[in-house]
Protein backbone atom coordinates (compact mmCIF):
# COMPACT_ATOMS: atom_id res chain seq x y z
CA UNK A 1 0.00 0.00 0.00
CA UNK A 2 1.16 3.42 -0.70
CA UNK A 3 1.47 5.98 2.17
CA UNK A 4 1.91 9.62 2.65
CA UNK A 5 5.53 9.04 3.21
CA UNK A 6 6.56 6.90 0.22
CA UNK A 7 4.45 9.30 -1.90
CA UNK A 8 6.53 12.04 -0.89
CA UNK A 9 9.81 10.28 -0.99
CA UNK A 10 9.01 8.90 -4.36
CA UNK A 11 8.40 12.98 -5.56
CA UNK A 12 11.38 13.92 -3.95
CA UNK A 13 13.41 11.28 -6.13
CA UNK A 14 11.29 12.59 -9.12
CA UNK A 15 12.53 15.83 -8.64
CA UNK A 16 15.82 15.23 -8.16
CA UNK A 17 16.21 13.11 -11.61
CA UNK A 18 14.53 16.05 -13.29
CA UNK A 19 18.14 16.70 -15.31
CA UNK A 20 19.31 13.62 -15.27
CA UNK A 21 21.39 12.92 -18.50
CA UNK A 22 20.46 10.07 -20.43
CA UNK A 23 23.93 8.55 -21.37
CA UNK A 24 22.25 6.40 -24.74
CA UNK A 25 23.68 8.78 -27.45
CA UNK A 26 21.17 6.69 -29.67
CA UNK A 27 17.99 8.39 -28.24
CA UNK A 28 19.32 11.71 -28.56
CA UNK A 29 19.20 12.39 -32.19
CA UNK A 30 17.84 15.41 -33.42
CA UNK A 31 18.01 15.31 -37.01
CA UNK A 32 14.67 14.91 -38.38
CA UNK A 33 15.75 13.65 -41.96
CA UNK A 34 18.42 11.44 -40.35
CA UNK A 35 15.58 9.69 -37.69
CA UNK A 36 12.68 9.18 -40.89
CA UNK A 37 15.40 7.93 -43.28
CA UNK A 38 15.49 5.04 -40.44
CA UNK A 39 12.03 3.84 -41.06
CA UNK A 40 11.51 0.93 -43.10
CA UNK A 41 8.48 1.42 -45.68
CA UNK A 42 6.63 -1.01 -44.06
CA UNK A 43 7.02 1.51 -40.33
CA UNK A 44 6.10 4.41 -43.27
CA UNK A 45 2.46 2.55 -43.84
CA UNK A 46 2.03 1.82 -40.19
CA UNK A 47 2.77 5.55 -39.71
CA UNK A 48 0.66 7.40 -41.89
CA UNK A 49 -2.31 4.46 -41.50
CA UNK A 50 -2.21 5.81 -38.03
CA UNK A 51 -1.99 9.43 -38.57
CA UNK A 52 -5.04 8.98 -41.05
CA UNK A 53 -7.00 7.06 -38.55
CA UNK A 54 -5.81 9.73 -35.70
CA UNK A 55 -6.93 12.25 -38.21
CA UNK A 56 -10.31 11.43 -39.27
CA UNK A 57 -10.88 10.14 -35.31
CA UNK A 58 -10.91 14.19 -34.83
CA UNK A 59 -12.31 15.60 -38.07
CA UNK A 60 -15.36 13.64 -37.41
CA UNK A 61 -15.34 15.08 -33.75
CA UNK A 62 -15.64 18.42 -35.28
CA UNK A 63 -18.55 18.02 -37.51
CA UNK A 64 -20.76 18.78 -35.12
CA UNK A 65 -19.06 21.80 -34.31
CA UNK A 66 -18.54 22.98 -37.75
CA UNK A 67 -22.26 22.48 -38.29
CA UNK A 68 -24.27 23.49 -35.14
CA UNK A 69 -26.03 25.91 -36.67
CA UNK A 70 -27.59 23.84 -39.43
CA UNK A 71 -28.25 21.27 -37.11
CA UNK A 72 -29.81 23.37 -34.68
CA UNK A 73 -32.39 24.84 -37.27
CA UNK A 74 -32.90 21.05 -39.09
CA UNK A 75 -34.35 19.89 -35.85
CA UNK A 76 -35.52 23.42 -34.51
CA UNK A 77 -33.91 23.52 -31.28
CA UNK A 78 -30.61 25.64 -30.33
CA UNK A 79 -27.28 25.42 -30.47
CA UNK A 80 -26.77 24.64 -27.29
CA UNK A 81 -28.59 21.23 -27.25
CA UNK A 82 -26.51 20.33 -30.31
CA UNK A 83 -23.41 21.20 -28.31
CA UNK A 84 -24.71 18.69 -25.24
CA UNK A 85 -23.94 16.24 -28.26
CA UNK A 86 -20.23 17.42 -28.53
CA UNK A 87 -20.27 16.79 -24.33
CA UNK A 88 -21.81 13.38 -24.54
CA UNK A 89 -19.27 12.20 -26.95
CA UNK A 90 -16.44 13.28 -24.77
CA UNK A 91 -17.83 10.82 -21.60
CA UNK A 92 -18.50 7.89 -23.48
CA UNK A 93 -14.63 8.12 -24.90
CA UNK A 94 -13.63 6.13 -21.69
CA UNK A 95 -15.69 3.27 -22.43
CA UNK A 96 -14.03 3.29 -26.17
CA UNK A 97 -10.82 3.45 -25.01
CA UNK A 98 -11.77 0.75 -22.85
CA UNK A 99 -13.33 -2.18 -25.14
CA UNK A 100 -10.69 -1.02 -27.87
CA UNK A 101 -7.75 -0.79 -25.72
CA UNK A 102 -8.39 -4.66 -24.20
CA UNK A 103 -9.11 -5.42 -28.03
CA UNK A 104 -6.05 -4.08 -29.03
CA UNK A 105 -3.49 -5.23 -26.45
CA UNK A 106 -4.62 -8.85 -28.22
CA UNK A 107 -3.25 -7.50 -31.56
CA UNK A 108 -3.44 -3.93 -32.80
CA UNK A 109 -4.64 -4.20 -36.52
CA UNK A 110 -7.97 -6.20 -36.19
CA UNK A 111 -9.52 -4.11 -33.72
CA UNK A 112 -8.43 -0.49 -35.42
CA UNK A 113 -10.06 -2.05 -38.59
CA UNK A 114 -13.57 -2.42 -36.49
CA UNK A 115 -13.14 0.75 -34.60
CA UNK A 116 -12.50 3.14 -38.34
CA UNK A 117 -15.63 1.20 -39.52
CA UNK A 118 -18.08 1.38 -36.70
CA UNK A 119 -16.92 5.54 -36.70
CA UNK A 120 -17.92 5.49 -40.59
CA UNK A 121 -21.22 3.52 -40.03
CA UNK A 122 -22.68 5.65 -36.81
CA UNK A 123 -21.64 8.72 -39.05
CA UNK A 124 -24.12 7.40 -41.45
CA UNK A 125 -26.87 6.69 -38.94
CA UNK A 126 -26.72 10.44 -37.49
CA UNK A 127 -27.53 11.63 -40.93
CA UNK A 128 -30.62 9.34 -40.83
CA UNK A 129 -32.35 10.73 -37.26
CA UNK A 130 -35.12 12.71 -37.55
CA UNK A 131 -35.27 14.65 -34.17
CA UNK A 132 -32.64 15.67 -31.25
CA UNK A 133 -33.40 12.47 -29.56
CA UNK A 134 -32.01 9.91 -32.49
CA UNK A 135 -28.96 13.16 -32.98
CA UNK A 136 -28.16 12.94 -29.51
CA UNK A 137 -28.46 9.12 -29.20
CA UNK A 138 -26.23 8.48 -31.96
CA UNK A 139 -23.45 11.02 -30.81
CA UNK A 140 -23.16 9.22 -27.64
CA UNK A 141 -22.60 6.05 -29.40
CA UNK A 142 -20.02 7.55 -31.74
CA UNK A 143 -17.86 8.64 -28.79
CA UNK A 144 -17.80 5.46 -28.03
CA UNK A 145 -15.45 5.08 -31.36
CA UNK A 146 -13.93 7.54 -31.17
CA UNK A 147 -12.46 6.82 -27.70
CA UNK A 148 -10.53 3.64 -29.02
CA UNK A 149 -8.24 5.20 -31.95
CA UNK A 150 -6.08 6.73 -29.66
CA UNK A 151 -4.25 3.94 -27.87
CA UNK A 152 -4.08 1.39 -30.85
CA UNK A 153 -2.76 3.99 -33.67
CA UNK A 154 -0.50 5.32 -31.21
CA UNK A 155 0.83 1.97 -30.23
CA UNK A 156 1.00 0.46 -33.54
CA UNK A 157 3.39 2.95 -34.32
CA UNK A 158 5.38 2.73 -31.17
CA UNK A 159 5.45 -1.13 -31.96
CA UNK A 160 7.55 -0.61 -34.88
CA UNK A 161 9.55 2.78 -34.64
CA UNK A 162 13.13 2.22 -34.08
CA UNK A 163 14.32 3.51 -30.36
CA UNK A 164 15.95 6.51 -31.43
CA UNK A 165 12.67 8.03 -34.02
CA UNK A 166 9.74 7.28 -30.92
CA UNK A 167 9.77 10.48 -29.43
CA UNK A 168 9.32 12.19 -33.25
CA UNK A 169 6.76 9.64 -34.59
CA UNK A 170 4.54 10.25 -31.52
CA UNK A 171 4.87 13.95 -32.23
CA UNK A 172 4.01 13.70 -35.55
CA UNK A 173 1.57 11.54 -34.83
CA UNK A 174 0.18 13.91 -32.21
CA UNK A 175 0.09 16.92 -34.90
CA UNK A 176 -2.89 14.99 -36.97
CA UNK A 177 -5.07 16.75 -34.40
CA UNK A 178 -4.31 19.86 -35.79
CA UNK A 179 -4.04 18.87 -39.78
CA UNK A 180 -8.01 18.04 -38.73
CA UNK A 181 -8.48 21.49 -38.04
CA UNK A 182 -7.43 22.12 -41.32
CA UNK A 183 -9.23 19.70 -43.28
CA UNK A 184 -12.16 20.12 -41.24
CA UNK A 185 -11.93 23.92 -42.66
CA UNK A 186 -11.12 23.07 -45.91
CA UNK A 187 -13.97 20.38 -46.88
CA UNK A 188 -16.32 23.22 -44.75
CA UNK A 189 -15.25 25.98 -47.30
CA UNK A 190 -15.16 23.25 -50.40
CA UNK A 191 -18.63 22.25 -49.34
CA UNK A 192 -20.21 25.88 -48.87
CA UNK A 193 -18.95 27.34 -52.29
CA UNK A 194 -20.50 23.70 -54.45
CA UNK A 195 -24.03 23.70 -52.57
CA UNK A 196 -24.64 27.22 -52.01
CA UNK A 197 -28.05 27.80 -51.38
CA UNK A 198 -28.70 24.01 -51.23
CA UNK A 199 -26.25 23.33 -48.22
CA UNK A 200 -26.95 20.38 -46.17
CA UNK A 201 -25.52 19.18 -43.33
CA UNK A 202 -25.49 15.38 -43.63
CA UNK A 203 -22.81 16.17 -46.32
CA UNK A 204 -19.94 16.45 -43.89
CA UNK A 205 -21.05 13.80 -42.00
CA UNK A 206 -20.95 11.53 -45.04
CA UNK A 207 -17.63 12.83 -45.98
CA UNK A 208 -16.25 11.54 -42.81
CA UNK A 209 -17.95 8.25 -43.36
CA UNK A 210 -15.86 8.11 -46.63
CA UNK A 211 -12.87 9.56 -44.30
CA UNK A 212 -13.50 6.55 -42.36
CA UNK A 213 -13.96 3.81 -44.49
CA UNK A 214 -10.72 4.33 -46.41
CA UNK A 215 -8.66 4.48 -43.45
CA UNK A 216 -9.84 1.05 -42.40
CA UNK A 217 -8.96 -0.08 -45.93
CA UNK A 218 -5.86 1.79 -45.68
CA UNK A 219 -5.07 0.07 -42.13
CA UNK A 220 -6.08 -3.41 -43.92
CA UNK A 221 -3.68 -3.42 -45.66
CA UNK A 222 -0.79 -2.89 -43.11
CA UNK A 223 0.98 -5.59 -41.39
CA UNK A 224 0.01 -6.71 -38.06
CA UNK A 225 2.62 -4.72 -35.43
CA UNK A 226 5.42 -7.95 -35.47
CA UNK A 227 5.61 -8.47 -31.58
CA UNK A 228 1.46 -10.45 -32.60
CA UNK A 229 3.00 -11.91 -35.80
CA UNK A 230 5.78 -13.08 -34.01
CA UNK A 231 4.26 -15.55 -31.33
CA UNK A 232 2.62 -18.03 -34.11
CA UNK A 233 4.48 -20.85 -32.27
CA UNK A 234 2.44 -19.79 -28.97
CA UNK A 235 -0.56 -19.29 -30.49
CA UNK A 236 -0.71 -22.80 -32.02
CA UNK A 237 -0.09 -23.83 -27.95
CA UNK A 238 -2.80 -22.19 -27.09
CA UNK A 239 -5.68 -22.66 -29.67
CA UNK A 240 -8.53 -22.83 -26.73
CA UNK A 241 -10.12 -19.06 -26.48
CA UNK A 242 -11.52 -19.84 -23.75
CA UNK A 243 -7.87 -20.11 -21.61
CA UNK A 244 -6.44 -17.36 -24.44
CA UNK A 245 -9.24 -15.19 -22.87
CA UNK A 246 -8.80 -15.87 -19.53
CA UNK A 247 -4.87 -15.56 -19.26
CA UNK A 248 -5.37 -12.44 -20.55
CA UNK A 249 -8.05 -11.46 -17.80
CA UNK A 250 -5.68 -12.84 -14.96
CA UNK A 251 -2.63 -10.81 -16.41
CA UNK A 252 -4.87 -7.65 -16.64
CA UNK A 253 -5.88 -7.85 -13.12
CA UNK A 254 -2.60 -8.73 -11.76
CA UNK A 255 -1.86 -5.29 -13.73
CA UNK A 256 -4.26 -3.33 -12.39
CA UNK A 257 -3.20 -4.15 -8.83
CA UNK A 258 0.02 -3.10 -9.68
CA UNK A 259 0.13 -0.05 -11.45
CA UNK A 260 -3.28 1.84 -10.85
CA UNK A 261 -1.45 4.08 -9.28
CA UNK A 262 0.79 5.14 -12.68
CA UNK A 263 -2.74 5.14 -14.42
CA UNK A 264 -3.98 7.76 -11.76
CA UNK A 265 -1.13 9.55 -12.40
CA UNK A 266 -1.29 9.35 -16.18
CA UNK A 267 -4.98 10.61 -16.04
CA UNK A 268 -4.52 13.49 -14.39
CA UNK A 269 -1.37 14.64 -15.90
CA UNK A 270 -3.17 14.55 -19.25
CA UNK A 271 -5.95 16.34 -17.48
CA UNK A 272 -3.91 19.01 -16.30
CA UNK A 273 -2.44 19.80 -19.21
CA UNK A 274 -5.83 19.13 -21.29
CA UNK A 275 -7.67 21.70 -19.10
CA UNK A 276 -4.72 24.18 -19.74
CA UNK A 277 -5.42 23.75 -23.84
CA UNK A 278 -9.02 24.04 -22.90
CA UNK A 279 -8.61 27.12 -20.41
CA UNK A 280 -6.70 29.12 -23.55
CA UNK A 281 -8.08 27.83 -27.00
CA UNK A 282 -11.73 26.92 -26.91
CA UNK A 283 -13.39 30.00 -25.82
CA UNK A 284 -10.30 31.96 -27.94
CA UNK A 285 -12.69 32.71 -30.98
CA UNK A 286 -15.11 34.26 -28.10
CA UNK A 287 -12.48 36.27 -26.45
CA UNK A 288 -11.28 38.23 -30.05
CA UNK A 289 -15.25 38.80 -30.89
CA UNK A 290 -15.99 39.88 -27.66
CA UNK A 291 -13.08 41.01 -26.33
CA UNK A 292 -10.98 42.42 -29.05
CA UNK A 293 -13.88 43.47 -31.60
CA UNK A 294 -12.22 41.56 -33.84
CA UNK A 295 -14.46 41.11 -37.37
CA UNK A 296 -14.84 37.46 -38.63
CA UNK A 297 -12.46 37.22 -41.41
CA UNK A 298 -9.82 39.43 -38.82
CA UNK A 299 -10.80 36.23 -36.06
CA UNK A 300 -10.13 33.48 -38.92
CA UNK A 301 -6.96 34.79 -39.83
CA UNK A 302 -5.51 34.87 -36.31
CA UNK A 303 -7.43 31.49 -35.79
CA UNK A 304 -5.09 29.95 -38.68
CA UNK A 305 -2.35 31.39 -37.89
CA UNK A 306 -2.66 30.59 -34.38
CA UNK A 307 -3.10 26.75 -35.51
CA UNK A 308 -0.01 26.79 -37.74
CA UNK A 309 1.80 27.52 -35.06
CA UNK A 310 0.28 24.81 -32.76
CA UNK A 311 1.05 22.28 -36.28
CA UNK A 312 4.40 23.12 -35.64
CA UNK A 313 4.90 22.61 -31.75
CA UNK A 314 3.09 19.74 -32.06
CA UNK A 315 5.85 18.08 -34.57
CA UNK A 316 8.91 19.29 -32.58
CA UNK A 317 7.81 18.65 -29.18
CA UNK A 318 7.95 14.74 -28.70
CA UNK A 319 11.16 14.73 -30.53
CA UNK A 320 13.04 17.74 -28.45
CA UNK A 321 12.05 15.60 -25.61
CA UNK A 322 14.24 12.96 -26.56
CA UNK A 323 17.40 14.53 -25.84
CA UNK A 324 15.62 16.66 -22.94
CA UNK A 325 13.74 14.18 -21.55
CA UNK A 326 9.71 14.04 -21.35
CA UNK A 327 9.53 16.11 -18.44
CA UNK A 328 12.30 18.15 -18.44
CA UNK A 329 10.18 19.26 -22.18
CA UNK A 330 7.47 19.76 -20.46
CA UNK A 331 8.71 22.01 -18.02
CA UNK A 332 10.87 24.11 -20.56
CA UNK A 333 7.62 24.53 -22.57
CA UNK A 334 5.35 25.31 -19.91
CA UNK A 335 7.52 28.27 -18.47
CA UNK A 336 7.97 29.91 -22.47
CA UNK A 337 4.31 29.19 -22.25
CA UNK A 338 3.78 31.62 -19.34
CA UNK A 339 6.01 33.85 -20.28
CA UNK A 340 4.15 34.73 -23.87
CA UNK A 341 0.70 34.58 -21.99
CA UNK A 342 0.65 38.28 -22.05
CA UNK A 343 0.90 38.48 -26.13
CA UNK A 344 -1.37 36.11 -26.28
CA UNK A 345 -4.10 38.24 -24.88
CA UNK A 346 -2.77 42.04 -24.77
CA UNK A 347 -2.61 42.73 -28.45
CA UNK A 348 -5.49 45.07 -29.37
CA UNK A 349 -5.13 44.26 -33.22
CA UNK A 350 -5.57 41.04 -35.24
CA UNK A 351 -2.31 40.95 -36.14
CA UNK A 352 -0.16 41.40 -33.12
CA UNK A 353 -2.66 38.32 -31.64
CA UNK A 354 -1.62 36.35 -34.54
CA UNK A 355 2.12 36.76 -33.90
CA UNK A 356 1.39 36.39 -29.77
CA UNK A 357 -0.55 33.64 -30.10
CA UNK A 358 1.39 31.98 -32.85
CA UNK A 359 4.20 31.46 -30.35
CA UNK A 360 2.41 30.93 -27.39
CA UNK A 361 0.61 27.86 -28.83
CA UNK A 362 3.34 26.63 -30.12
CA UNK A 363 4.62 26.64 -26.58
CA UNK A 364 1.93 24.96 -25.55
CA UNK A 365 1.55 21.87 -27.87
CA UNK A 366 5.16 21.45 -27.65
CA UNK A 367 4.29 19.85 -24.41
CA UNK A 368 0.95 18.52 -25.86
CA UNK A 369 2.64 16.84 -28.12
CA UNK A 370 4.69 14.90 -25.14
CA UNK A 371 1.56 12.95 -23.89
CA UNK A 372 1.49 9.98 -26.15
CA UNK A 373 4.53 9.04 -25.64
CA UNK A 374 5.22 9.41 -21.92
CA UNK A 375 2.48 8.17 -20.99
CA UNK A 376 2.89 4.97 -23.49
CA UNK A 377 6.16 4.38 -21.57
CA UNK A 378 4.88 4.73 -17.99
CA UNK A 379 2.85 1.89 -19.30
CA UNK A 380 2.86 -1.75 -18.83
CA UNK A 381 4.41 -2.52 -22.46
CA UNK A 382 2.14 -5.80 -22.65
CA UNK A 383 -0.87 -3.05 -21.67
CA UNK A 384 0.19 -0.24 -23.33
CA UNK A 385 -3.25 0.04 -25.57
CA UNK A 386 -5.70 -0.24 -22.72
CA UNK A 387 -3.69 1.95 -19.84
CA UNK A 388 -2.10 4.58 -22.48
CA UNK A 389 -5.56 4.69 -24.31
CA UNK A 390 -7.92 4.93 -21.29
CA UNK A 391 -5.44 7.09 -19.21
CA UNK A 392 -5.86 9.61 -22.25
CA UNK A 393 -9.45 9.81 -22.81
CA UNK A 394 -9.91 9.82 -19.10
CA UNK A 395 -8.17 12.97 -18.78
CA UNK A 396 -9.49 14.01 -21.66
CA UNK A 397 -13.02 13.97 -20.47
CA UNK A 398 -12.01 15.67 -16.63
CA UNK A 399 -10.97 18.58 -18.66
CA UNK A 400 -13.97 18.57 -20.82
CA UNK A 401 -16.21 21.14 -18.57
CA UNK A 402 -13.03 23.78 -18.43
CA UNK A 403 -14.26 26.05 -21.47
CA UNK A 404 -17.60 25.78 -19.65
CA UNK A 405 -17.29 27.06 -16.74
CA UNK A 406 -14.74 29.71 -18.17
CA UNK A 407 -17.29 30.95 -20.67
CA UNK A 408 -19.81 31.10 -17.68
CA UNK A 409 -17.60 32.95 -15.27
CA UNK A 410 -16.62 35.97 -18.07
CA UNK A 411 -19.52 36.05 -19.15
CA UNK A 412 -20.89 37.14 -15.70
CA UNK A 413 -18.45 39.83 -15.31
CA UNK A 414 -17.36 42.86 -17.34
CA UNK A 415 -14.31 44.73 -17.40
CA UNK A 416 -13.88 48.41 -19.00
CA UNK A 417 -11.63 48.74 -22.29
CA UNK A 418 -10.53 51.60 -23.88
CA UNK A 419 -10.76 51.42 -27.98
CA UNK A 420 -8.43 53.22 -30.37
CA UNK A 421 -10.36 56.03 -30.46
CA UNK A 422 -10.37 56.51 -26.58
CA UNK A 423 -13.75 55.74 -25.85
CA UNK A 424 -13.97 53.30 -22.30
CA UNK A 425 -16.38 50.55 -23.00
CA UNK A 426 -17.74 47.68 -20.91
CA UNK A 427 -16.85 43.90 -22.25
CA UNK A 428 -16.90 40.71 -20.93
CA UNK A 429 -14.08 39.41 -19.00
CA UNK A 430 -12.72 36.48 -21.17
CA UNK A 431 -9.43 37.98 -21.40
CA UNK A 432 -8.52 37.88 -17.67
CA UNK A 433 -10.36 35.06 -16.93
CA UNK A 434 -8.79 33.33 -20.05
CA UNK A 435 -5.61 34.50 -18.18
CA UNK A 436 -5.97 33.72 -15.28
CA UNK A 437 -7.35 30.02 -15.44
CA UNK A 438 -4.63 29.14 -17.66
CA UNK A 439 -1.73 30.27 -15.67
CA UNK A 440 -3.30 28.23 -12.35
CA UNK A 441 -3.11 25.45 -14.34
CA UNK A 442 -0.28 25.37 -15.94
CA UNK A 443 1.62 26.30 -12.74
CA UNK A 444 -0.20 23.16 -11.69
CA UNK A 445 1.42 21.00 -14.82
CA UNK A 446 4.49 22.45 -13.82
CA UNK A 447 4.51 20.95 -10.40
CA UNK A 448 2.54 17.91 -11.19
CA UNK A 449 5.24 16.77 -14.28
CA UNK A 450 7.85 17.78 -11.69
CA UNK A 451 7.41 15.08 -8.96
CA UNK A 452 6.07 12.53 -11.37
CA UNK A 453 7.80 9.42 -12.86
CA UNK A 454 9.95 9.21 -16.21
CA UNK A 455 10.86 5.96 -18.02
CA UNK A 456 12.73 7.53 -20.73
CA UNK A 457 13.32 5.70 -23.66
CA UNK A 458 11.92 2.76 -22.10
CA UNK A 459 12.03 -0.17 -24.81
CA UNK A 460 8.14 -0.71 -24.50
CA UNK A 461 8.47 -2.76 -28.11
CA UNK A 462 9.91 -5.49 -26.30
CA UNK A 463 7.07 -7.84 -25.05
CA UNK A 464 4.68 -10.70 -25.07
CA UNK A 465 1.13 -10.21 -25.56
CA UNK A 466 -0.64 -11.11 -22.41
CA UNK A 467 -2.82 -13.59 -24.39
CA UNK A 468 -0.08 -15.88 -24.29
CA UNK A 469 0.69 -16.62 -20.21
CA UNK A 470 3.40 -14.80 -18.57
CA UNK A 471 3.83 -11.34 -19.75
CA UNK A 472 4.64 -7.92 -18.33
CA UNK A 473 3.28 -7.45 -15.79
CA UNK A 474 5.95 -5.53 -13.73
CA UNK A 475 9.12 -4.34 -14.60
CA UNK A 476 10.93 -7.50 -14.42
CA UNK A 477 12.05 -9.26 -17.75
CA UNK A 478 9.98 -12.63 -18.32
CA UNK A 479 9.55 -15.16 -21.24
CA UNK A 480 6.98 -17.81 -21.91
CA UNK A 481 7.32 -19.97 -18.78
CA UNK A 482 8.22 -23.34 -21.33
CA UNK A 483 10.77 -21.29 -23.23
CA UNK A 484 14.57 -20.62 -23.24
CA UNK A 485 15.32 -17.08 -22.25
CA UNK A 486 16.32 -15.41 -26.09
CA UNK A 487 19.22 -13.41 -26.13
CA UNK A 488 19.90 -9.74 -24.94
CA UNK A 489 18.43 -8.32 -28.58
CA UNK A 490 15.77 -10.51 -28.50
CA UNK A 491 12.38 -9.51 -29.52
CA UNK A 492 9.93 -10.09 -26.30
CA UNK A 493 11.65 -10.27 -23.47
CA UNK A 494 12.75 -6.80 -21.85
CA UNK A 495 9.65 -5.71 -19.81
Amino acid sequence: MLSIRSIVTKSRLNVLSLFHRHTDERTVNLNPVRLLSMLTFTDWCTFLSAYFCVMIDFFEYSTVAVESVEVAKYFKTTNTAISSGLTLSMLTRVIGAIIFGLLGDCGRKKPLIVNCLYLSIMQILTTKCTNLQGFLICRTFYGIGMGGIFGNAIQSVLDRSPIETKGLTTGLLWSAGDMAIFLTAGVKMALDKHQGDRHDWRTIFYVGAVFSALAALFRFFVTESPQFTQMKKLQEKAKDVKVRVSTFMKNFREMLKLHWGTFVYSSLFVGLLCSASHACADTYPVFLAEGKKLDDQSITKTIMIVATGGFIGSCSGAGLSQKTGRRLCVIIAILVSLCLLPGYIFPRTYQALSAGGFFFIMAGNTAMSVISIHISELSPPAFRSVMAGTSYQLGASLSSPVAVIINAIASSYTIKQRDKDGIVHDIQAYGPVIGIATAILYALVLLFTAIGPEKHSAPIDKFIPATFGTTQVDDRPVVPSDEQPSEPNGEATVA
